[in-house]
């Protein structure tokens, strides 16, 4: 599922808008990773997480530079719940969780729709898809 292309999308898509949506929440909890280049190598390194996957079992996940950090996302409403955080930035983990239902669900009809006309895409749906 993780891998999969529509959570692809939603991500590359998150990562795109968070900064303007999110400048607070971005920059305080990482939800867009972003990594300072090794001491050793020059070269960024991605950050990494550790999850508990099936069978209770941990995984490390990795997130590259750039790219939408869904787990310092989950973190950051966790501390919101938690009353951690300040109104201003539990206001932009709103906006930025309905901008991941928005994308979601946006992808949904879009799949949706294609499995009603056979998996026929032309121009005039990606022009729809990107008016929403």
């Amino acid at each position: 599922l993780l891998g999969s292309p529509a959570v692809h999308a939603v991500s590359s898509e998150m990562a795109r808008k968070a900064t303007m949506i999110a400048p607070r929440c971005v920059q305080a909890f990482g939800l867009v990773a972003s990594s300072s280049p090794s001491l050793e190598n020059g070269k960024s390194e991605e950050v990494k997480h550790i999850i508990i996957a099936g069978g209770g079992k941990n995984r490390t996940v990795s997130v590259f530079d750039g790219e939408w950090d869904g787990f310092a996302f989950v973190d950051a409403c966790e501390r919101a719940e938690n009353g951690e955080l300040s109104e201003e930035e539990c206001d932009e983990l709103r906006e930025l969780q309905r901008l991941e239902l928005k994308l979601f669900l946006r992808g949904e009809l879009m799949k949706a729709l294609e499995v009603e006309k056979g998996g026929d895409r032309n121009e005039d749906d990606q022009t729809k898809n990107d008016e929403l």
